[in-house]
């Protein structure tokens, strides 16, 4: 299957490139599920650069172990692209031997049009003492399914080509690997230093 195949691939690359950085990544998943960290498991040695995954699907979850500000949360929602950016510097903060960090958090579906396929995307690096947040991705999902007119960057075009060669799976499923692969895309953006193009 195409899609599965494209996703092992990024993970297999992010895992070469964090064993030839040295770089140890902690994720922080909340739509993805664990998904991400599945995805780079299956990379023998990975043992030896993935920190772990914070699997933080519930507020309640992300409010106690990463450790985030209930009144951010309100503010911003917990679905936006500024609780990816704190989610991904908590991971970081919560695991002192983690260098990197990547974060997911969004709506798989949505009865609200608007929300339905947003996912937010942030991955951050740490320098010395500082925690320095690289990149912050919002793409819409069901954009991508739905308008192939509309690719505003050059990662939408790639997803727009893994999603349309991919046979039919359940919707969820879909947007969890999709979100899965750009995670992974911006990770491996980052070890190159290089961020994802828009």
């Amino acid at each position: 299957m195409m899609l599965q195949k494209t996703l092992a691939q990024e993970a297999a690359a992010v895992s070469k490139l964090l064993k030839k950085s040295g770089h140890q990544l902690v994720l922080a998943e909340s739509c993805t599920g664990g998904m991400i960290a599945s995805s780079l498991v299956a990379n023998p040695g990975i043992s030896e650069n993935l920190c772990g995954s914070f699997v933080v699907y519930q507020v309640k979850s992300k409010k106690k172990w990463l450790g985030l500000n209930p009144k951010q949360l309100k503010r911003d929602s917990v679905e936006s692209w500024q609780t990816a950016r704190e989610m991904a510097k908590a991971a970081l903060r919560q695991t002192p031997f983690a260098t990197i960090a990547a974060s997911t958090t969004g709506f798989l579906t949505s009865k609200n049009a608007d929300d339905d396929g947003r996912i937010c995307f942030s991955v951050a690096i740490r320098k010395g003492k500082k925690i320095e947040v690289r990149e912050t991705v919002e793409v819409h999902l069901k954009t991508l399914q739905r308008d192939k007119n509309h690719a505003p960057h050059k990662l939408v075009a790639s997803l727009l080509k893994i999603s349309s060669n991919s046979p039919p799976l359940p919707l969820r499923l879909k947007r969890q690997m999709l979100a899965s692969w750009v995670s992974l895309s911006m990770v491996r953006g980052l070890l190159r230093g290089k961020p994802t193009p828009h």
